[in-house]
């Protein structure tokens, strides 16, 4: 009695209320967490309402291990984290962001997404995925297509993907400096996709080049990590849209790093520091893009001499 009376206190779910007596060789299971888990049921111990009020982030790990198990919701239990989810509010952003992040990393992501959705979970914390899952039916399920590759971060790019409060709301979850520019990433090269790619099939394609330049000028990792993670994305956003992506890999891919010319070369032609540098510069590496093959010291100085000259004449 007092064993089952510990169990009470300290676990939150039937499933994992079991213990092994090592004396007596068998499962102690006062609460019938093996049928549960045969009947794939998540169930919470005693009354859910109570357990709920005890540690709001119960919530979010009910969330999860739906996600991770693929297991059905008991009602009564759903409707006690209904009831409760005020607790949500006391509980640290910091815990509620590794639980988000756990289940964003479990094959069946949506199953406990759409769990927080139907409970207005994400208005106490991310009101940005309500937003978007209002906009966009099938948005949580769409991660579950995604590759195993795909990071956190590119997971929770797709579910933000229209919102305008993403980083103020990834700051107060307490995500880093690091994963939010991954996430701004993301975005940044779908929407520089969404401007260039009906460009793509035309041959010796400038577009292309500006699309794959922009992935390895702004990516966080190296161009092949980032590039991976842009596939992934796209491969849910629409196959289609992958697939136009993997016909441009053959190019050169250029970045600004690539560049032969220098500033001291600029100057070497008579212009004095300041913003006239970075202007020559741009128009330099733009010249490369258009003419990867003048990516030379020979072809870009004539370049610069007649940009500034032109420059200068108007």
């Amino acid at each position: 009695l007092e064993f089952r009376r510990v169990l009470f206190r300290s676990r939150d779910f039937t499933i994992n209320a079991i213990a092994y007596d090592p004396i007596k060789g068998n499962l102690i299971d006062p609460f019938h967490g093996q049928e549960d888990i045969k009947n794939k049921i998540i169930r919470a111990v005693g009354n859910p309402i109570d357990r709920f009020r005890e540690d709001g982030l119960r919530i979010m790990r009910v969330a999860r291990f739906a996600s991770r198990l693929q297991f059905e919701i008991d009602e009564s239990t759903r409707i006690g984290m209904k009831i409760a989810i005020d607790t949500l509010k006391k509980v640290s952003y910091e815990r509620i962001r590794d639980e988000l992040i756990k289940t964003l990393n479990t094959k069946a992501p949506s199953i406990g997404l759409e769990l927080l959705y139907s409970l207005k979970a994400f208005n106490i914390f991310c009101p940005s995925i309500t937003e978007e899952r209002e906009k966009f039916v099938s948005l949580f399920i769409n991660l579950d297509a995604m590759p195993k590759t795909a990071e956190m971060e590119t997971k929770l790019a797709f579910i933000l993907h229209g919102s305008k409060t993403k980083v103020d709301e990834l700051k107060k979850l307490k995500f880093s400096k690091k994963e939010i520019e991954k996430i701004e990433f993301i975005h940044a090269i779908f929407n520089t996709y969404l401007t260039h790619a009906a460009y793509f099939e035309i041959e010796d394609n400038y577009y292309a080049r500006i699309f794959l330049s922009n992935i390895k000028n702004l990516a966080p990792n190296s161009y092949e990590e980032s590039l991976e993670q842009i596939l992934c994305y796209l491969h849910i956003w629409n196959s289609e849209c992958e697939a136009k992506v993997n016909k441009i890999l053959h190019h050169q891919v250029i970045g600004r790093k690539d560049l032969i010319l220098r500033g001291t070369d600029i100057m070497a032609l008579g212009v004095i520091p300041g913003p006239m540098i970075k202007t020559v510069m741009q128009a330099a590496y733009n010249q490369i893009l258009h003419y990867p093959e003048s990516n030379n010291r020979e072809d870009l100085m004539a370049f610069a001499k007649g940009f500034i000259h032109g420059f200068k004449s108007k």
